[in-house]
């Protein structure tokens, strides 16, 4: 792998300005290696839709969406961004592992997503590993999963990637990861909020069609 996107920097170079250059070899040291030394690194696909988080200081963190292996999840977050409802996610309950992005200000949507993992019956080979977006359920109920998601800080979970939907992972912006990785701990769990929010998501859906998938409607 890391041949081939050396190899990719090359032909990029070739005919570019100096000034072109610095810039194409400042975003490969910047980005490259640290994209090669995630566990999805093999998912990554141009094709794939992207969607931007924009954070309380203004710092983003771009997050590719692997709609191959979490489609409907993909589809279903899409969705919902391309509505604004994303927008202000509160960040809270803040571990040395992951940090939990919730949107309490909006009405819950009236209905949920399937659990696409392996121990509720999908073939996702996605592990949670630092960097990656994880759809939240309610534990009991693989399928009810929607408004919260967890954004990941370490590979340290990975032993129960078959019990949760991977469904994106970074590729810009470790500095706005890193800067969510080093704060404070929550120390009391059920109300934690940070001082930060998501405060807008941009989405860039590739051409990918989220207009109609699976939903579990809501019982009253």
């Amino acid at each position: 792998m890391k041949k081939i996107l050396l190899v990719l920097i090359i032909l990029l170079l070739v005919g570019c300005s100096k000034t072109q250059e610095q810039l194409i070899y400042k975003e490969y040291l910047t980005y490259g290696e640290q994209l090669m030394d995630t566990n999805y690194y093999q998912y990554l696909n141009d094709s794939n839709p992207t969607v931007e988080f924009t954070l309380t200081d203004n710092s983003k963190i771009k997050f590719e969406l692997f709609k191959d292996t979490a489609p409907n999840t993909v589809k279903s977050f899409l969705s919902l961004a391309s509505t604004g409802y994303f927008d202000d996610t509160i960040l809270h309950s803040k571990s040395e592992d992951f940090i939990f992005a919730e949107q309490k200000e909006k009405p819950l949507p009236d209905y949920t997503v399937v659990g696409e993992f392996i121990s509720n019956g999908y073939e996702n080979p996605l592990t949670i590993s630092r960097g990656t977006l994880v759809l939240h359920h309610g534990g009991t109920n693989y399928d009810d999963g929607i408004n919260m998601f967890t954004i990941q800080f370490t590979d340290e979970l990975a032993e129960i990637s078959d019990e949760f939907a991977v469904f994106g992972g970074i590729i810009e912006g470790f500095d706005g990861l890193t800067t969510l990785e080093n704060l404070e701990d929550a120390t009391n769990y059920d109300d934690a909020v940070t001082d930060f929010k998501i405060t807008s998501v941009e989405i860039d859906a590739k051409g990918f069609d989220y207009s109609t998938f699976e939903k579990i409607e809501k019982s009253e």
